[in-house]
C-alpha cells in the first residue's frame, strides 16, 4: 500500500538524485484507489470504436512538435484483494489529440504510425509513466461532447483484463457525460518545472478471464 510522505528540510546536493527522489515521493504521495485504502477494482468503460491493437512500447504517446499541452500520466497497477503493486503489467494506451481528433483509424502500417497510440510496462514495484498531450474533447452531437479523456487496457498473466477509460478533471463536459464516472477521474499535479502529471492507479482483480 502506498503511503503519503513528505520532503524533509533538509536539501540534496546531487540534482539526479534530488530529481529521483521527488519523483519517488510524487508516486508515494499519489491519490489514486489504493492510496486511498480502496483496493476495490477499478471500473469498466466502454472502448470505443478507435482502438487498434499491436501498437508499440513507447514512453511517450506524442511526438516533438505536435501541438497541445505537455502532459504525463503517470501511477501504478495493484491487485485484488492483497493490493499488492504488479510488475509486468502492460498498459494498452490510446487517446484523441489536443484538438479531439483521433488518428490512425485505419491499420497502421508501421510503429511510427501510432500517433497517440502506444503501450507501456509497469517496473518492479508496479509503477508506469509515459508522456503525452492534454486530451481535447470532442462533439458526438448537436449538444453533446465527450470530456478530455484518455483510454486504457491493462492486462497481466496473473489480472483479469480491464478495459476503461481516465477522465482528466475540470473538464466542463464531465457533469453531462454518462460513462465519467468520479471513480475514473484522474488527479492532476502541476509541477513548476515539467509538464503536469494525471495520477491515477488501476486495481484489478486476481484471475485469468478474457475482457
Amino acid at each position: 500500500m502506498p503511503r503519503r510522505t513528505s520532503m524533509g528540510r533538509r536539501k540534496s546536493r546531487n540534482p539526479a538524485a534530488a530529481a529521483a527522489l521527488l519523483a519517488s515521493l510524487a508516486f508515494a504521495a499519489a491519490p489514486g484507489p489504493a492510496a486511498a485504502g480502496d483496493c476495490s477494482p477499478t471500473p469498466s468503460n466502454p472502448q470505443g470504436p478507435f482502438y487498434l491493437p499491436d501498437a508499440p512500447f513507447v514512453t511517450a504517446l506524442d511526438r516533438e512538435g505536435e501541438p497541445g499541452e505537455r502532459i504525463e500520466l503517470a501511477g501504478r497497477v495493484y491487485n485484488e484483494p492483497d493490493c499488492e503493486p504488479v510488475s509486468g503489467a502492460v498498459l494498452d494506451i490510446w487517446q484523441a489529440n489536443a484538438e479531439g481528433h483521433y488518428y490512425n483509424l485505419e491499420a497502421a502500417a508501421a510503429a511510427a504510425d501510432y500517433l497517440f497510440r502506444g503501450r507501456v510496462r509497469t517496473d518492479g514495484e508496479g509503477r508506469f509513466r509515459v508522456r503525452t498531450v492534454r486530451p481535447g474533447p470532442y462533439r458526438t452531437g448537436p449538444s453533446s461532447w465527450r470530456p478530455s479523456h484518455i483510454h486504457v487496457k491493462v492486462s497481466g498473466p496473473t489480472l483479469v483484463p480491464l478495459t476503461t477509460q481516465v477522465y482528466l478533471p475540470g473538464d466542463p463536459h464531465l457533469e453531462r457525460d454518462p460513462l465519467a464516472v468520479p471513480l475514473l477521474v484522474g488527479i492532476l499535479s502541476q509541477r513548476p518545472d515539467g509538464p503536469a502529471t494525471l495520477f491515477f492507479d488501476f486495481v484489478l482483480r486476481t484471475g485469468s478471464e478474457k475482457p
